[in-house]
């Protein structure tokens, strides 16, 4: 063997570290688009915050450093107040889009006769409920149950619960989805 390649040992090391690294970099990417996709503003604009930090900061940026090192940049004096600012900035809008997004508490409606209108006992939701039902936030189990229902490899289900815990009023809103 010559002196100029290394032992296969290292060869088989070095490429299991390429394979994991890149299978792990290939994860992060369809996290990320997982998360444009589902238009999750929040974990993005935090993402974002996180990466300018690591990429931009003055001292020990990797991006900044990179420049530094290689092209002799100098940063300008103005450069750490903006920096804080736009971080500061980018921090307190995902905070705005959190409050924005984050799902409303189902209010409870008061029907004539005092009785709760969300609270519906052992009655199950009609059509007129419709409102209701969405306020309780059900409407993506119902898709969920739906989407499964309609695969080609679906052959037998069970709906099971509680007496009283929905699943009539489930059914009946899959009923008019379909």
């Amino acid at each position: 063997m010559s002196e100029d390649q290394p032992p296969a040992s290292s060869t088989a090391v070095s490429t299991d570290i390429v394979k994991s690294t890149t299978e792990k970099f290939a994860e992060f990417v369809q996290w990320v688009a997982e998360l444009i996709q589902k238009r999750n503003w929040f974990t993005l604009l935090l993402l974002l915050d996180v990466a300018l930090f690591f990429g931009f900061k003055q001292e020990g940026g990797i991006i900044i450093g990179f420049f530094q090192r290689f092209f002799a940049l100098d940063l300008p004096l103005w450069y750490a107040d903006v920096f804080w600012m736009v971080l500061a900035g980018i921090f307190f809008g995902a905070i705005a889009v959190a409050v924005k997004t984050m799902p409303r508490a189902a209010k409870l409606e008061v029907q004539e006769g005092g009785e709760r209108k969300v609270i519906k006992g052992l009655r199950s939701f009609t059509a007129e409920d419709a409102d209701m039902f969405e306020k309780l936030q059900r409407s993506d189990a119902v898709a969920a149950c739906l989407e499964s229902l309609q695969r080609r490899e679906f052959r037998f289900g069970v709906l099971m619960g509680e007496s009283g815990c929905g699943k009539t009023s489930f059914c009946r809103r899959a009923c008019c989805q379909s």
